[in-house]
């Protein structure tokens, strides 16, 4: 069995098991393996930063939550003493840490210190969230057909005929739709040209991510009474949807005037080197869900024929050739459209656009100092285990090359069975992990697939 199918990440979903905040977290020890302390305060992190198998499930949270973390410290153990914590592909893990864990404090700094909703806008946002909108929709991708509706508006057309003009035109998608404010049924610019159009009144065009959108309100009615305790729960969560659009904003801009002076090239020949050198990786492996990580190793690389030193990306301060564009697949843990040569193409240009802003917010947060940031030590501390952890599962298939999964399961499972290990079971019952999932990003897809650590708030 080769390293690609042992070094299997964990789904890295963003995420965040936070401890109720009713609960302060300590230092206090939850475990001891092989003489190292595992504390309240590492596993509550650790939790913070990863989807654990299962974790929405409250029976036995803490205990699977801990033994994954006895796993990975055993693991890690192991990689120690085979001295693989000085592998070159380790420190590129760790550096590779570092650099999002700065770009996630620099979220932190800048972002969500100035995101904060007031008292007015969220009143005013919990009374259009008692009020259910239905609406009829035409969405379409195409410019030209988004100025005939403008023009359609302006003279005063009616929405009925505009449908009918619509049906037998297949770039155009008729819908539908009812909802409440912050429900997430529909996309967020639907939601407020609905609310800013009144019933039986046509909306103007609506700038959506990947296309435009026109509407029609049907009807606009409360449906919602509140309770006083339920009134204070439903403002606790406008608060909550309204910072984290805020955030979305914000982040956008930030990025936008970061990058607006700064010239980045893409190079057909290296890219297209990229390209074959993942299809013919693609021929090792018939999961077409894998990500790209699992399938780009460092074996595979070195016998390729694809001309990996040509370069892709050209910027001002740095060139990355195809070698370090397999670097970057290897860190970012996205599953890349792989369906056909022109899709994956396509989103291997995005990613590389991604990869490139997180190299600029990174050398930005570094250039403010905050590399320094105690956050940004505790990721880069909790982050070096896990990898290290995946360096010790290596070692296993550098023994035994026939291994299967159970065959894994059952070496991790032995090398726990002779570790000394000591479990503090009244601490451990005493974390209260939520399970609940929070979702931070900025504006970029592909930040959410991040393998290492996600813009999470704590």
């Amino acid at each position: 069995m080769s390293c690609r199918n042992l070094l299997v990440i964990l789904p890295f979903l963003l995420l965040v098991s936070c401890e109720k905040k009713s609960d302060p977290i300590t230092v206090d020890v939850v475990a001891v393996v092989n003489g190292t302390p595992i504390t309240k305060r590492e596993m509550v992190r650790r939790i913070e930063l990863t989807a654990v198998p299962g974790i929405h499930k409250h029976k036995g949270r803490n205990k699977r939550a801990l033994d994954m973390l006895i796993n990975e410290l055993t693991l890690s153990q192991l990689a120690k003493e085979h001295g693989l914590e000085d592998s070159p592909d380790y420190k590129k893990s760790i550096k590779f840490i570092e650099q999002q864990s700065m770009i996630r404090e620099l979220f932190f700094e800048k972002i969500r210190a100035n995101a904060a909703p007031d008292s007015q806008i969220i009143d005013l946002t919990l009374r259009k969230s008692l009020i259910r909108m239905t609406v009829k929709t035409l969405v379409t991708e195409e410019k030209s057909i988004a100025d005939k509706w403008i023009k359609f508006v302006k003279s005063g057309g009616m929405f009925d005929d505009l449908i009918k003009e619509s049906e037998s035109d297949s770039r155009i998608s008729i819908g539908g739709s009812s909802f409440h404010w912050g429900d997430g049924t529909v996309p967020f610019q639907v939601e407020d040209g609905a609310y800013q159009t009144a019933a039986g009144e046509m909306s103007d065009i609506l700038n959506l991510p990947n296309g435009f959108a026109i509407l029609y309100v049907e009807n606009a009615a409360q449906d919602i009474i509140l309770t006083p305790y339920a009134l204070s729960i439903k403002q606790s969560q406008i608060k909550e949807v309204l910072q984290a659009r805020r955030e979305s904003v914000l982040a956008d801009e930030y990025v936008a005037k970061l990058m607006k002076s700064i010239t980045v090239k893409q190079k057909g020949d290296g890219l297209e080197a990229v390209i074959k050198f993942i299809q013919k990786r693609l021929e090792l492996t018939k999961d077409d869900e894998s990500p790209l990580s699992n399938i780009m190793n460092q074996e595979l690389t070195l016998s390729d024929d694809a001309d990996l030193s040509l370069p892709v990306i050209k910027t001002p301060d740095f060139v990355w050739n195809g070698h370090d564009v397999t670097v970057l697949l290897r860190n970012y843990n996205y599953p890349i459209d792989k369906s056909s040569r022109g899709s994956l193409r396509k989103t291997m240009t995005e990613f590389l656009k991604s990869a490139v802003t997180d190299h600029y917010l990174a050398l930005r947060a570094e250039n403010i100092g905050l590399q320094s940031a105690e956050r940004v030590k505790d990721d880069v501390k909790t982050w070096g285990t896990y990898f290290l952890s995946l360096k010790g599962l290596s070692t296993f298939a550098r023994e035994d090359s026939t291994l299967d999964k159970e065959g894994v399961k059952s070496r991790v499972k032995a090398l726990r069975e002779t570790a000394q290990i000591e479990i503090k079971h009244n601490i451990l019952e005493g974390i209260e992990l939520t399970g609940i999932p929070m979702i931070v990003v900025w504006n970029n897809r592909f930040n959410q697939h991040l393998a290492t650590p996600p813009l999470m708030k704590y």
